[in-house]
């Protein structure tokens, strides 16, 4: 929860508009719930501030039409960040084209990066959703294909998932790589936020829960002045007195682990598809400005039923030792995505 506290000290831009086709074609009263919307309240009347505030001055991305553009003075600092995005793009097991010639027009000089792009980005970049719900935890393990849909995630199933064989920590001594997830965390309050990230220049976050605030490359020390990290904190073994701080994780895709520890478990199986199924439709729901109640009445009913079987097996731990982790995953994710449908259904449009 600490990220929607977090979200009203938050700003972001007002000027870009969802595509939501891309968004459609890319993915198929609890006691804390009335804080959401008291503080939900509140945060739509906060200021906002432009897109370009987002970026230092070394690099900008620019969206025009289905393209994503890196812009900036220096062809040699585009060339590098470009070569960074590619690098994401195949530690998620994605294949990026060849990487196309930066230009120069005077002093400003622009790189076409759409090819090289993760997915995610290509779908996401300056997208809003149309329901609040959809927040950092969910972006970051989405990105890391940890998770498939985009949504509401708890900070409960953030920080199960960064603590899971899936995820190792690295050290203040260890190199960073493109795709390396970040989390900040607050010294008591755990789980604050998550980040992707990719340079020293950029970084993939979406900044807060709610429908003004986008998906977006940006520069991290954005995310980091967002989140009241101190620059001694962004890195460190040692928080002491950093009231938030930053760790740093180099995560598998759940395909990847799923290779590895494959389950013969029908039930588990069945319950990932079912799962799949409802979240997809979710998740469209969010992003299309769908208002039938019926569908979203089918949605509750169905994850109802889910949750208890989930939770049954997981709680009362009837399953192989060798599918932990899988039951464990489902029990944050279905927690998650009802929590996401309660807000959809109560906050609305």
């Amino acid at each position: 929860m600490m990220e929607i506290l977090t979200f009203a000290n938050n700003k972001e831009a007002k000027r870009f508009k969802p595509i939501i086709l891309a968004i459609y074609f890319f993915f198929c009263f609890d006691k804390g719930f009335m804080k959401i919307l008291i503080i939900l309240f509140f945060a739509i009347y906060l200021p906002t501030t432009k897109a370009e505030e987002f970026f230092n001055n070394k690099v900008q991305v620019e969206k025009k039409g289905d393209n994503i553009f890196l812009k900036g003075s220096d062809c040699n600092v585009l060339d590098k960040e470009a070569k960074a995005l590619a690098e994401w793009t195949k530690k998620i097991k994605e294949n990026p084209n060849a990487p196309e010639k930066c230009t120069c027009v005077g002093s400003v000089c622009k790189k076409r990066v759409t090819a090289i792009l993760p997915k995610i980005v290509n779908s996401t970049q300056f997208v809003k959703p149309q329901i609040s719900g959809p927040n950092c935890w969910n972006a970051s393990l989405v990105a890391s294909k940890i998770i498939p849909q985009l949504r509401y995630s708890t900070a409960q199933e953030m920080d199960f998932w960064v603590n899971s064989p899936l995820c190792k920590e690295k050290k203040s001594s260890a190199a960073l790589a493109p795709g390396d997830l970040i989390a900040i965390v607050h010294k008591t309050e755990g789980q604050y936020h998550g980040f992707i990230n990719i340079s020293e220049n950029l970084s993939f976050s979406k900044n807060g829960f709610d429908t003004e605030n986008p998906y977006t490359l940006q520069d991290p020390k954005n995310v980091f002045k967002t989140y009241d990290v101190k620059p001694e904190c962004e890195r460190t073994d040692n928080p002491g007195k950093c009231v938030t701080y930053a760790k740093y994780y180099s995560c598998m895709t759940m395909e990847e682990y799923r290779q590895v520890r494959g389950s013969q478990d029908k039930e588990l199986k069945d319950a990932i598809k079912s799962i799949g199924v409802l979240e997809c439709s979710l998740t469209r729901s969010l992003f299309t400005l769908d208002p039938s109640d019926t569908v979203d009445n089918i949605i509750l009913m169905n994850i109802e039923v889910l949750n208890e079987m989930i939770s049954d097996v997981y709680l009362g731990k009837k399953f192989k030792p060798e599918d932990a982790v899988l039951w464990e995953g489902l029990y944050y994710q279905i927690g998650a995505i009802t929590q996401q449908a309660q807000l959809k259904n109560t906050v609305g449009m």
